[in-house]
């Protein structure tokens, strides 16, 4: 499993690239198939509490 701990705001497109790109290289470093590869994304907000949508 890989963890990733980003700042609210990304786009739903990035977080799919993050995910994909991630899938892709575990299951290739490793030897995995694809299905067996979990990614989990946690958001957190930022510095004083506004998000990178809304700086």
């Amino acid at each position: 499993m890989s963890i990733f701990i980003i700042l609210q705001g990304r786009e739903t497109s990035q977080k799919k690239a993050l995910i994909k790109g991630t899938t892709d290289v575990v299951s290739d470093s490793l030897g995995v198939e694809k299905e067996r590869v979990r990614v989990l994304i946690h958001e957190i907000p930022s510095a004083g509490g506004v998000s990178m949508a809304e700086e």
